[in-house]
């Protein structure tokens, strides 16, 4: 050879050229026994179900505290209309003392009043049986 061989020189060129593999070293994965005792396999079906059964009161539980807040959205909304009506009747009973005596007085339906009344007594009503479902749920 002419030349003579640098082994140190072509080594270098192949570690510069060739990309360095990396050592990993991986402990092994800790996962599920390949055998559980049946008493621990008995406990842990035992805990899910628990954890579902009360997952599904919870949701129940929810379902019923939303049903609430609707009866007593519309309660406040019959609240609300029922002093708009007396605060009108008010008026009209503060005109009709300003009038003279002579001028007949025209009798109104008590027909709004056992309609505020049934209403009131249907969402009493509703509420006690929610209260029931409530205490099922318990």
């Amino acid at each position: 050879m002419i030349f003579p061989k640098k082994t140190s020189d072509l080594e270098d060129i192949k570690k510069a050229v060739e990309p360095e593999e990396e050592i990993v070293t991986t402990s092994p994965n800790i996962g599920a026994p390949l055998f559980v005792k049946i008493e621990k396999y008995r406990d842990i079906v035992k805990s899910v179900q628990e954890i579902r059964t009360f997952i599904a009161g919870t949701k129940q539980a929810f379902t019923i505290l939303s049903e609430i807040e609707t009866i007593r959205k519309d309660a406040l909304n019959i609240l609300k209309t029922t002093m708009q009506r007396l605060e009108k009747r008010t008026v009209e009973l503060d005109n009709i003392m300003l009038r003279p005596r002579g001028i007949p007085f025209e009798e109104e339906s008590v027909e709004e009043v056992g309609h505020v009344e049934d209403g009131l007594m249907d969402l009493q009503r509703q509420i006690s049986e929610l209260k029931k479902d409530l205490e099922t749920l318990r």
